[in-house]
């Protein structure tokens, strides 16, 4: 099942939100809360999500801003939606992350 964006773009959106508080102990928790409430979600895509935004939210100083992060990944894992927008501001409008 192909995941639309919107979808994706919530589902990051949640996990950046989850990612600075669980993500140095409890990264499962950001997989299964990704897994529950998006469940179009894949393993495979609800693993990548978790890995990157623990990896972002230990980084310290080297960590990119969420904004930008979200904005990267959604772009990596949506290879389409440059034919969908014409480029990914559609999708990225939606996309708003919890501080």
């Amino acid at each position: 099942m192909k995941i639309n964006t919107k979808t994706l773009s919530l589902a990051i959106a949640d996990a950046c939100r989850l990612a600075p508080r669980f993500a140095n102990e409890d990264g499962e928790l950001i997989f299964n809360d990704l897994r529950r409430l998006f469940p179009a979600l894949t393993e495979d895509q609800a693993d990548l999500i978790t890995t990157r935004v623990c990896i972002n939210a230990k980084a310290g100083s080297k960590a990119i801003g969420w904004d930008a992060f979200a904005s990267d990944l959604l772009k990596e894992m949506s290879p389409s939606l440059d034919n969908l927008f014409g480029d990914v501001a559609g999708a990225l409008d939606k996309l708003t992350i919890i501080k």
